[in-house]
C-alpha cells in the first residue's frame, strides 16, 4: 500500500514545487500584470495575425488616451479651472503626455510644408478646377487675394502668386471642423455648447497609471483633482471620457466583488462545517486544500499568460467550493474508517471514484482550452491547475499528515435522515425533465450581446454623453488598412477614403478621418503636381497684375518632384494624425480610418470589401456574431464531452456506468428548461457553464451509484460547498459571471437531486 501511494506524494511535491518556482520567477521579472479591458476578451479569429496585431496596437493607443472637458458658462473661469487642473495633474507619474495649450491652427503652422509641397497638396476640387479651366482658377485666386474677407497673409505672393496656400489651409480647416468643433482660442482648445464654454484637456496615461494595482494614482487622482475643483467653483462641470475611466471603474468593482465573494464563500463554508460536523480539525484540512488549489491555479495562469484578466479571478472564486469536494470525501471516509486502516488505505478505497470524478471534471475544463476566447483559456487553465492540485493534495498529502478525529455524535450531520433501501427513480425524473424541456424549448435561442459585458455608472455615462455631444469625434467603427510598405498602405487607404467620401456625400455616414484626407498618397501628389503645371501659361499675367517677379514662383515647377511623407505633418495636425498612423509591424505597414455614423447600414462594410487590404471593424455587431458562433462551438464541445464521459463510465463501471450516464442528460434538460422558462438567452457564458456542469454534477452520481453504502453526508456537503461557490457568482454585477454562476448552480442542483433518486443498495 505504501508503494502504491508514494507516486501521488511525489507528484504532489513536484507539481507544487514547479508552479511555485515559476510563480516566483514571474514576480521577480516584473512581468505580472492584471488587465480589465473587456474588449480584449473578445475573439479576433477570421482576420490575419498582422491585422489583428495592428488592431490591438491601434486600440492600445486609444486605450491610454483621456479627454477631460472643463465646462463653465464663463470662458475665463473655465480656462482658469482648466489651468488649475493641468497644474494639479502635471506633477507625478500619472501622464506620459498631458496637453492644455493648443498649437494654433494658422498659416504659420503650415508654412513649413506649404512652401515646398503646395502644388502636391492641392485639394481635389482645386485640381479639378485647374484641369477643366485654369483661367477660372486664376481669376478666382485674384478675387481671393483682393477680397476684404481674406484673413490669411499675402506677404508670400512671390512664391505663391495663385494663393494656393490659402486654398490648402482653408480646406484643412473645413475638414478639421467637420470632425470636431473644438478649436484654438486664447492658447487652449475650446468650444461653446448650449451656453457653456468647454476647455479640452488631453492626456495619455503612463503605464504605471494604467496598471489597476496602482490604486493610489492614475484615474483616482484625476477624479480627486476634478472633484476638488467642482467643490470650489460654482457651476463648474467636469466630464471625463476615455477607456482608462471605464477600466478603473470596472476594475474597482471587480476587485470589490472578488474580495466579497471569496470572503463570504469561505466564511459560509467554515460555518457550514462547524454546524454540520462539530469538528474544528476539519477546517484546517479544507483550508489547506483550498490554499494549495488557489495558489497553484494562480501560479499556472501567471506563468502561461503575460496578462491575467480580472474576470479570471472572479470566475476562479468558484474553485473554492469545487476544490473542497475531494477533501470532503477523503475526510468523511477517514472519519468512518476501520480501526486497522490508515490514510493510505482510505485513499486507495477512494481512488477509483475520485479519479473518475476528477477526470470528468478536468475534461470539461480542458476542452475549453481549445476555445479562441482568451478569458476562457485563462479560466480553464486556472480551474484545471487548481483541480489537479486538490486531487494531488488529497491523494498525496492528506494520507501522510491527516489524522482527523471522528465526527461528533452531536453533529447535525448525523441527524440527516437515513436513506432507506429503494430502487431507482431516475426514469420518472428523466420523463419529468423531458416534458418540461418540450414546453420550454420554444423559448430557447442562441443570442449574445457584448454590451452586457459591462454597465458604466451614471456619472461616467453622463460624462461620455457630454463628451460625445461636445467633442463630436466619438466613434465605434474603424477600418485597418494593411500595405506592404508605407506607400502601399497610403495608396490603399486613399482608395478606401474615396469610397467613404461617396457615402458621406450621400448622407450614409457623418464623416470620416483618414490621413489621405489631409495628405494625399504619393501617386496623387504626383498627379496634382503635373496638373498644376497648367497654371504656368497664366503665371506671367498673374504676376503682372500683382506686380511681382514671376521667376521665383516658376522655379517651384522646375524642381524635381518630392512627395510629402508623414514626417512632414504640420504640428497642429500631428495629434489627430498620430491617432490613426499605426506604423510598421513585421514586414507590413498599417493605417487606421475612423468612421463616424453609418453604423448598421452595411454600406461601409461593402465599401471595405471592395478595397484591397482593408478590414472593417464594427465591434459590437462583429463580436455578437462571433460569440454566437462560439456558443455553437461550445455546445458541440458539450456533445463531445458527453460522449467521452459515457464511454469512460462504461469502461470503468460497466453496467452501472449506463445508469450514471442518465445523470448528464437530466442535468442538461433541467438547465435548458429553467433558462427557457426564465426567458434568458442561450449565450456564450451559459454554454460554458452548461459544459462545466456535466463534469461537476457527475461527481455526485459517481459516488452515489458506485458505493455499497450511499455516502449521503459526503454528497450533501460536496453539493452545498459547490452550490455556495457558484451560487455566490449569481450576485455579481458582471453579466457573464452572473450567467455562468446561475447556470452551474441550477445544473449542480439538478445533479444533486439526480443522485438522490439513483438506486440505493443499503443504509447510509
Amino acid at each position: 500500500m505504501k508503494k502504491k501511494n508514494f507516486p501521488f506524494s511525489l507528484l504532489f511535491i513536484l507539481y507544487h514545487g514547479i508552479l511555485a518556482a515559476g510563480f516566483i520567477i514571474v514576480l521577480l521579472s516584473g512581468r505580472l500584470s492584471v488587465i480589465t479591458d473587456f474588449m480584449s476578451l473578445l475573439p479576433t479569429y477570421g482576420i490575419s495575425e498582422g491585422v489583428s496585431a495592428a488592431e490591438k496596437k491601434f486600440a492600445a493607443k486609444q486605450n491610454a488616451d483621456v479627454n477631460i472637458l472643463i465646462g463653465h458658462p464663463d470662458f475665463n473661469t473655465a480656462k482658469s479651472c482648466a489651468e488649475k487642473m493641468y497644474s494639479g495633474l502635471s506633477d507625478g507619474n500619472i501622464f506620459a503626455d498631458l496637453r492644455l495649450e493648443s498649437i494654433p491652427m494658422d498659416m504659420d503652422s503650415f508654412s513649413g510644408i506649404l512652401s515646398k509641397y503646395r502644388y502636391q497638396m492641392l485639394p481635389e476640387y482645386a485640381v479639378k478646377e485647374i484641369q477643366e479651366n485654369p483661367g477660372d482658377f486664376q481669376m478666382n485666386s485674384l478675387a481671393s487675394i483682393f477680397s476684404p474677407l481674406t484673413f490669411n497673409s499675402i506677404e508670400n505672393l512671390d512664391n505663391d502668386p495663385f494663393f494656393v496656400d490659402n486654398i490648402i489651409f482653408t480646406d484643412f480647416l473645413q475638414k478639421v471642423s467637420g470632425i470636431t468643433p473644438v478649436m484654438p482660442k486664447e492658447g487652449v482648445l475650446a468650444v461653446e455648447n448650449d451656453g457653456v464654454w468647454y476647455i479640452l484637456l488631453q492626456g495619455t496615461l503612463s503605464e504605471a497609471a494604467l496598471n489597476i494595482s496602482n490604486t493610489s494614482g492614475g484615474v483616482s487622482q484625476i477624479y480627486a483633482v476634478g472633484d476638488s475643483l467642482e467643490k470650489e467653483t460654482e457651476n463648474l462641470d467636469i466630464s471625463y471620457s476615455g477607456f482608462p475611466f471605464h477600466s478603473y471603474e470596472s476594475a474597482s468593482g471587480a476587485q470589490k466583488e472578488i474580495t466579497l465573494i471569496t470572503t463570504v464563500s469561505i466564511v459560509i463554508i467554515i460555518i457550514l462545517f462547524l454546524v454540520m460536523l462539530r469538528n474544528i480539525h476539519v477546517i484546517g484540512l479544507f483550508l489547506l486544500s483550498t490554499f494549495f488549489s488557489i495558489l497553484s491555479a494562480l501560479s499556472a495562469v501567471v506563468i502561461f499568460f503575460p496578462d491575467v484578466h480580472i474576470l479570471t479571478m472572479i470566475f476562479g472564486t468558484s474553485l473554492i467550493g469545487t476544490s473542497i469536494d475531494y477533501a470532503i470525501h477523503f475526510y468523511l471516509a477517514y472519519a468512518k474508517r476501520d480501526e486497522c486502516e490508515n490514510g493510505r488505505c482510505v485513499a486507495e478505497k477512494l481512488s477509483k471514484n475520485l479519479s473518475v470524478s476528477f477526470v470528468s471534471t478536468v475534461l470539461c475544463y480542458f476542452l475549453i482550452l481549445f476555445s479562441p476566447y482568451g478569458i476562457l483559456k485563462q479560466v480553464a487553465l486556472f480551474s484545471c491547475a487548481g483541480l489537479i492540485s486538490s486531487f494531488l493534495t488529497v491523494m498525496g498529502l492528506f494520507p501522510l499528515v491527516s489524522r482527523p478525529s471522528m465526527i461528533s455524535k452531536k453533529a447535525l450531520a448525523w441527524r440527516l435522515p437515513e436513506t432507506k433501501k429503494h430502487g431507482s427513480f431516475l426514469f420518472p425524473l428523466f420523463v419529468v425533465s423531458a416534458v418540461f424541456f418540450i414546453f420550454a424549448a420554444g423559448n430557447l435561442k442562441v443570442h449574445n450581446n457584448v454590451l452586457d459585458l459591462y454597465q458604466m455608472s451614471d456619472r461616467l455615462l453622463e460624462s461620455e454623453k457630454t463628451a460625445g455631444r461636445v467633442l463630436g469625434f466619438m466613434s465605434s467603427t474603424y477600418a485597418i488598412v494593411e500595405g506592404n510598405n508605407e506607400q502601399d498602405a497610403r495608396e490603399k487607404e486613399y482608395l478606401f477614403s474615396l469610397e467613404l467620401e461617396k457615402l458621406r456625400c450621400a448622407g450614409v455616414i457623418d464623416n470620416y478621418l483618414s490621413v489621405s484626407a489631409f495628405i494625399p498618397p504619393p501617386s496623387v501628389q504626383q498627379t496634382n503636381f503635373e496638373i498644376s503645371k497648367a497654371l504656368i501659361p497664366f503665371l506671367y499675367e498673374q504676376c503682372d497684375v500683382l506686380g511681382i517677379n514671376p521667376d521665383k514662383a516658376r522655379s517651384a515647377w522646375e524642381d524635381d518632384f518630392v512627395a510629402l511623407n508623414f514626417s512632414g505633418i504640420p504640428a497642429s495636425l500631428s495629434n489627430m494624425m498620430n491617432r490613426i498612423i499605426i506604423g510598421s509591424l513585421g514586414e507590413k505597414y498599417y493605417l487606421a480610418v475612423l468612421v463616424f455614423g453609418g453604423v448598421g447600414s452595411g454600406k461601409v462594410e461593402n465599401a471595405a470589401e471592395k478595397c484591397e487590404g482593408v478590414t472593417y471593424f464594427q465591434k459590437s455587431r462583429d463580436v455578437n456574431l462571433q460569440l454566437d458562433e462560439l456558443t455553437e462551438i461550445i455546445l458541440k464541445m458539450l456533445t463531445a464531452a458527453f460522449i467521452v464521459i459515457i464511454l469512460l463510465l462504461i469502461l470503468v463501471f460497466k453496467k452501472k456506468g449506463l445508469q450514471m450516464a442518465v445523470s448528464p442528460v437530466i442535468i442538461i434538460l433541467s438547465v435548458l428548461s429553467s433558462i427557457g422558462f426564465a426567458g434568458l438567452p442561450v449565450d456564450f457564458f451559459f454554454a460554458v457553464g452548461l459544459l462545466l456542469v456535466i463534469g461537476l454534477g457527475l461527481d455526485y452520481m459517481v459516488f452515489a451509484g458506485n458505493s455499497g453504502q450511499k455516502p449521503m453526508l459526503a454528497i450533501t456537503l460536496s453539493y452545498l460547498t459547490t452550490a455556495l461557490s457558484f451560487g455566490s457568482l449569481v450576485f455579481s454585477s458582471f453579466r457573464p459571471v452572473h450567467t455562468f454562476g446561475l447556470t452551474v448552480f441550477i445544473g449542480i442542483t439538478a445533479a444533486f437531486i439526480t443522485a438522490l433518486c439513483s438506486k440505493n443498495t443499503g443504509k447510509k
